[in-house]
């Protein structure tokens, strides 16, 4: 999500509707991904796999960011950057320091998880890493059959293992845009289809033709897709 906001509305909504989070540790796995660490008054707040939390990134814009390894005793999670360092979000969270504080409002929008649909598919890049973490934990707990397909700079080959996550195959970039059905379709004909969701995220064009493409050769098992950059739209 974009959104901006009158400045005078945020200042408002401040301590009010927006829970400070001060930042407590951060580690830079690349180049261009940043992992942070917060902790705030966020008791009240119920994450979700696929939910929105909209951070205020400057006087009047708001982005959506995916939190996981929520710790509700202590009020702390963790959000994973990506940092294209062109996007308003981009350039703040690259700024930021230990003990600052950012101001974050309640999760929004639907989840993408369902225990009840035991075969999980999911398609992203690097934008849609903490949502994989977010589902990872999920899915082992409740004993899912998963498996992560993933685009990805070569710099942030390794970035997945790094994270804990498993049953993952990497894809270089622009290797879906430049052969999509070798890639993707021997891996989900593996699949138990009457029963999967396939679950596509990041790169807007991406998941467009992943869709396209599993409508075309009739895929049985259910499709939840969400875009969250395009090249050459304002974002992150």
């Amino acid at each position: 999500m974009i959104s901006k906001i009158p400045k005078w509305v945020g200042d408002i909504a401040e301590g009010r509707i927006l829970k400070p989070i001060e930042l407590v540790q951060d580690e830079k796995l690349s180049a261009n991904l940043r992992l942070c660490q917060f902790r705030g008054d966020v008791g009240s707040m119920d994450f979700q796999p696929g939910n929105g939390n909209a951070i205020r990134v400057s006087k009047t814009d708001l982005r959506n960011y995916t939190v996981f390894n929520y710790d509700k005793e202590n009020g702390e999670f963790m959000v994973l950057y990506y940092l294209n360092n062109l996007g308003v979000g981009s350039k703040l969270i690259s700024s930021l320091s230990k003990g600052d504080v950012l101001f974050m409002d309640f999760p929004r929008g639907k989840t993408c998880y369902s225990k009840a649909i035991k075969n999980q598919l999911f398609f992203g890049d690097e934008t849609s890493l903490g949502l994989a973490c977010s589902l990872h934990s999920r899915y082992r707990c409740n004993h899912h059959q998963y498996q992560f397909y993933l685009e990805l700079d070569e710099e942030n080959k390794h970035i997945p293992e790094a994270l804990g996550l498993d049953n993952f195959e990497v894809f270089s970039k622009g290797a879906v845009e430049r052969n999509t059905a070798a890639l993707i379709l021997p891996q989900v004909e593996r699949q138990h289809i009457k029963n999967t969701r396939c679950l596509l995220t990041g790169n807007g064009r991406s998941v467009q033709l992943v869709r396209s493409l599993l409508k075309a050769n009739r895929f049985a098992g259910e499709i939840y897709s969400k875009g969250y950059w395009l090249e050459g739209k304002k974002g992150l």
